[in-house]
């Protein structure tokens, strides 16, 4: 745009026509402060812009640049202060001539040095800018320089700490957080990598958060909420998530008001939580299962442990194992997993009602028969007729009564699953209750039933459910049948469930097991875990990069990504690989993009070797098609045996030959300081005869 600051008319598209600020490292996502700027392009305005700024060595950055043209600092000032490193070097701006050169002196540096160019903030309204050469003369206003636009607040890696910019007379000085005195007050914090984050413009949240800026940190795995003044200075900061984990973006619901964040792991997988405020928190869900996935029968034992309410309420539970059994309200249950499927969607509902004259029920409850197979199994006591489908027919039903399902295709049917409805004073339950299987017209009893718990007949207790277990049979139907009782003859049904075994045999399967617990406010929330029943995890051994090995830190290094993969029930061709390549550094991790090829390759950075804990590992998950997976993990590590120049994991003659090769070429920069010299050689040779 013209209005941007460094714009060139005569290269409209240039990089430097693009940029509206300068001088930040590695700014991480940044929002638009609401109701700041203007919409119109020539007003050179669209508004407060809050950056997180990801830091080096030390030092964090939430930045806010008011107008373009603004220099943050970076890689001279690193958070409020000079960046020593790179503070101590001075190369060329080769954009910033100088006009006071001449080649035969006095003035032999052609260009500016970039540290004469950016001066620490200050109060004085004009600000010198001497020209090296002559320090009487200034630097041309032609030629770009600036006063460096300190961070809002910065933070220290680690435990912090956390500060901000104040002045001292008119030069620029540093205020903790919190301390007396200090413009911004709230806890200490540190962090390690700062993410931008989101302006709160909802009405949802406690009028403290209403127009305040929340804040994430993905290594430190919090958010915080930050409050500014009308002028964008920062004045207070709460503690607001601890453990929100690995956040990557924030977002505010325009409509509900709720605040969204991403949170991106160490092993690649991506999560949309959501935020929101409600007076009595929901009771929070934990669920564990041990064994995971093995043959069947598979005797599972769950575990709740970790369930808990924030308010102290008590809480109930709700086991479904995801195989059409009868739930389990205990905390702890254990359940064996047979190889069986729940086939109650493909029948169609069959009972003595629909044969009686006029056909249907008469009475109350729900008409709709489907009702018996929707899944809802209402909790022991529930008094909602609503949820269950009642036989009666004002008596007719005589002293037989059944309900069940009948198949286009035959199956080995095991197991039948049977909640009742509710007891009235004319009945609703069965007086002698049996299992009947259908083979072309003729209706049998099963063998060797078992009913669990046994079956009680009327005892006034609504919405029990009974699992029906008996030899496996061939069949194209299967009901329950027996003497309705009370003076109504009838029978109310809350859910009735078939299992068969699976058409073509056993073979490896997945059934998601749901924990459901409710506090006594009547709030609930659910955990979901996996299990797998004939089914074993894939082989998996990362063949490159061999484990413990090294990369160097003179150069990047192509790594290839191979591994050796295989599955006892899958082929190959159906398991899904998943890489990642992950920068440890010191306590806490960078993890990279996800590439799903199986055979592809990263790229290690030279980094390493400077008194910090770096090293890179490579993670492999495979999975197989019903989402079991394994993961295994090679770590490589820095090369610092420097005199091993040719980084082949060993010092010889090559390296000494290389780094002459690399000397007398000018190109062996070994101590670092950007030059090519004696002091190069002679480091290399004491590296080099000591062997590292």
């Amino acid at each position: 745009l013209p209005s941007n600051p460094f714009y060139d008319p005569a290269t409209p598209r240039s990089p430097k026509s693009r940029v509206w600020a300068l001088g930040l490292r590695n700014p991480y996502r940044f929002t638009v402060r609401p109701g700041t700027g203007s919409p119109d392009p020539t007003a050179a305005n669209p508004g407060a812009l809050y950056v997180g700024d990801v830091g080096w060595s030390s030092l964090e950055e939430l930045n806010v640049v008011r107008t373009g043209g603004r220099n943050l600092g970076w890689p001279i000032f690193e958070g409020l202060e000079t960046q020593p490193e790179y503070a101590a070097i001075d190369p060329d701006n080769q954009d910033a001539p100088n006009p006071l050169y001449s080649p035969n002196g006095p003035c032999t540096r052609r260009y500016f040095g970039f540290q004469a160019l950016l001066i620490q903030d200050t109060l004085v309204p004009s600000p010198s800018f001497p020209n090296p050469c002559n320090p009487a003369q200034q630097i041309p206003a032609l030629v770009r320089h600036f006063v460096h636009t300190r961070p809002a607040i910065d933070w220290g890696h680690y435990d912090g700490p956390a500060r901000t910019g104040i002045y001292n007379g008119n030069d620029a000085d540093i205020a903790l957080v919190g301390d007396p005195g200090s413009p911004v007050q709230g806890p200490q914090f540190g962090g390690d990598c700062s993410v931008g984050g989101v302006w709160y413009t909802g009405t949802s949240f406690p009028a403290q958060y209403q127009n305040t800026y929340f804040q994430g940190d993905f290594a430190a795995l919090w958010i915080r909420n930050f409050e500014f003044d009308s002028s964008d200075h920062p004045t207070l900061v709460h503690d607001f998530e601890n453990a929100a984990g690995s956040v990557v973006a924030l977002a505010v619901d325009p409509v509900a008001g709720d605040l969204y964040f991403i949170n991106y792991d160490d092993v690649g997988v991506s999560t949309l939580r959501r935020v929101y405020y409600q007076n009595v928190a929901p009771p929070v869900a934990v669920a564990a299962a041990a064994p995971r996935y093995g043959p069947t029968p598979l005797a599972v034992q769950f575990d709740s442990t970790g369930s808990s309410d924030p308010g102290g309420q008590g809480l109930t539970f709700d086991w479904d194992f995801g195989d059409g059994s009868a739930h389990s309200s205990l905390s702890n249950p254990a359940h064996t997993y047979l190889a069986l499927e729940d086939v109650t969607a493909q029948g169609t509902i069959v009972a003595r009602v629909f044969s009686l004259v006029p056909p249907g029920p008469q009475g109350g409850g729900n008409h709709d028969p489907e009702v018996i197979r929707d899944g809802d199994f209402p909790p022991v006591g529930t008094d909602d007729s609503s949820r269950q489908f009642d036989t009666f027919h004002s008596g007719d039903q005589g002293n037989d009564d059944w309900i069940g399902y009948t198949f286009t295709q035959p199956h080995q049917f095991r197991r039948l699953v049977f909640q009742e409805g509710m007891h009235f004073g004319d009945g609703g339950w069965f007086d002698t209750l049996h299992v009947q299987t259908l083979n072309g017209a003729v209706w049998s009893d099963v063998g060797g039933l078992a009913i669990s718990p046994p079956y009680p007949g009327g005892n006034n207790v609504w919405y029990e459910t009974f699992t029906m277990t008996f030899d496996p049979v061939t069949a194209s139907g299967l009901r329950i049948r027996g003497v309705p009782g009370g003076d109504g003859l009838f029978i109310s049904v809350g859910e009735l469930r078939v299992l068969a075994t699976p058409a073509g045999g056993v073979g490896p399967a997945r059934r998601d097991a749901t924990l459901t617990v409710t506090s006594s406010a009547g709030s609930s929330s659910t955990a979901t875990l996996p299990i797998w029943l004939d089914n074993t995890p894939p082989v998996v051994t990362i063949t490159s990069p061999v484990n413990g090995s090294t990369y160097s830190i003179f150069a990047e290094t192509d790594m290839p990504l191979t591994a050796t993969v295989s599955d006892a029930e899958q082929p190959a061709g159906q398991l899904s690989c998943s890489w990642q390549t992950i920068l440890h550094h010191n306590d806490h991790t960078h993890p990279g993009g996800i590439d799903r090829r199986c055979t592809t390759s990263t790229v290690f950075s030279p980094i390493g070797c400077d008194g910090n804990i770096y090293f890179y590992e490579t993670r492999l998950i495979v999975t197989d098609p019903l989402g079991l997976s394994t993961t295994t993990s090679a770590f490589v590590y820095p090369n610092c045996c420097r005199a091993d120049w040719n980084n082949s994991g060993r010092v010889n003659s090559q390296d000494f030959f290389d780094f002459l090769t690399d000397f007398f070429n000018g190109a062996a920069d070994f101590n670092r300081n950007a030059r090519t010299d004696s002091q190069d050689f002679f480091d290399f040779l004491t590296a080099f005869f000591a062997g590292c």
